[in-house]
């Protein structure tokens, strides 16, 4: 019985383990440390090398494409957002700027010629004359037989040349506002064209070379001509040939063109045939032709009224009767030469 409880007895399994025992399973303890201390080292060197944010460093075997950062602009406000989800950038959504042209404004003279007006392409796309109906438009680089008319707002057309045999080379409508013409040949083909652009609408027209209509353009009220050349106008037995027609109209501008007429009426005609003539600035031309070169009249609406003529130049000579002929005292004179 004592046998049996010995050979039960736990002790000599807790004597290895205190370490009371000197015998050959004393071995066990070192190695078991030795095990332990190189389980914590493996340890220490798997967590150092998982990095910081406890991610893998290592380089996968594909690495993925980076989507490109875009700018999508808001149509309804100034605020600007980037995402990474698509590399296409989506423009805003408004009409393209129209350049400013850069070519001369003088010829050797000082004046608009040849050589700062009318198309500057060479390679122009044929085209029948057309209604431009959407607004913003631009319209470039077309040779043009027949007549635009033009019904929306803030329409361009430049860079082109027209032959007409139609009453204009353009016509604007009445309601149509801001349309803006620039380096533009206007050819009439001979007094069917009665001018080259029409007196309806707000625009402003630069760098024209205008010819070959019985007048050159017809003006009205919130226009601007400037930089342009008008000349060789149609002349028939009956025609009253002007550069510049005006006869009606307020707060225009006639600046720094080239305005050459036959003797059979003016450079430029001012009367007052359908409403009141107010408030123009007329500067810096030359004015070549003419019965008398300048008229300025009374037809029935008033005297035209702040009308100032200043800084210009008559051709010595070139007019018939005379270089100017106003009606009333709304002319103010001021700089011109010539005469």
């Amino acid at each position: 019985l004592q046998h049996r409880r010995r050979r039960r007895d736990p002790r000599p399994e807790q004597g290895v383990l205190s370490g009371h025992d000197d015998g050959v399973d004393s071995a066990a303890p070192r190695l078991i440390a030795a095990v332990a201390a190189v389980v914590l080292a493996a340890g220490a060197i798997w967590f150092l090398s998982r990095g910081d944010d406890g991610g893998d460093t290592s380089a996968p075997t594909t690495v993925p494409p980076t989507a490109a950062s875009s700018t999508t602009w808001s149509t309804s406000s100034t605020t600007t957002s980037t995402t990474t989800t698509s590399s296409t950038t989506v423009p805003p959504t408004t009409a393209a700027p129209v350049p400013t042209t850069a070519r001369p404004t003088s010829g050797p003279d000082g004046f608009p010629d040849a050589s700062t007006t009318g198309h500057l392409s060479s390679d122009l796309e044929p085209s029948a004359g057309f209604v431009v109906a959407q607004d913003g438009a631009v319209i470039e680089g077309l040779d043009v037989s027949g007549k635009i008319t033009v019904v929306a707002d803030d329409v361009t057309i430049r860079d082109s040349r027209i032959t007409t045999s139609e009453d204009y080379g353009i016509f604007v409508d009445e309601n149509a506002v801001n349309a803006r013409f620039q380096d533009l040949t206007i050819i009439g083909t001979g007094i069917e064209c009665t001018a080259g652009l029409a007196p309806f609408g707000t625009w402003t027209a630069s760098h024209l070379d205008v010819s070959g209509c019985e007048d050159g353009v017809k003006m009205h009220g919130g226009q601007h001509l400037e930089h342009s050349y008008i000349h060789d106008l149609a002349v028939g037995d009956t025609t009253h040939n002007d550069a510049v027609q005006v006869t009606s109209g307020k707060n225009s501008v006639i600046h720094h063109n080239n305005l050459i007429a036959p003797v059979q009426n003016a450079a430029i005609m001012m009367s007052s045939n359908f409403a009141a003539v107010d408030n123009w600035t007329i500067t810096n031309n030359r004015f070549s032709g003419g019965n008398y070169t300048v008229y300025v009249r009374n037809q029935g609406y008033g005297d035209p009224t702040n009308v100032l003529l200043a800084d210009n130049t008559w051709v010595t000579g070139s007019w018939q009767y005379g270089p100017y002929d106003f009606d009333g005292t709304g002319v103010t004179m001021a700089g011109n030469t010539g005469f």
